[in-house]
């Protein structure tokens, strides 16, 4: 008969007791005749302020906007139109089509 070396693995985790309060639970996890078998090993308090949520904002804090300062620079002279006054395009009416050929 062959004499097996059962395998086993050290399991750490945290759980809330019914108290509330967070604890290390440490468990050793073993094969054993083909089912797994757990046994608690060892269990430690962990400090309540580690688990305690962050205060969130529900909106983002308002920043300061940086100013822009813009300013114009153009590249070309004023040019000066030769009409003074747009009545040259209203002197003549606009003619209508004829429909004599």
């Amino acid at each position: 008969m062959l004499v097996t070396q059962p395998k086993s693995k050290i399991l750490r985790k945290i759980i809330q007791s019914p108290t509330g309060e967070y604890v290390l639970a440490t468990f050793i996890v073993a094969e054993f005749q083909g089912t797994f078998k757990a046994r608690l090993v060892s269990v430690e308090a962990l400090p309540q302020s580690d688990f305690e949520k962050p205060v969130t904002v529900s909106l983002p804090l308002p920043k300061k906007q940086p100013v822009a300062i813009s300013t114009v620079v153009s590249f070309v002279d004023r040019v000066v139109s030769p009409f003074q006054e747009l009545l040259f395009f209203v002197s003549q009416p606009t003619r209508a089509p004829s429909l004599s050929l």
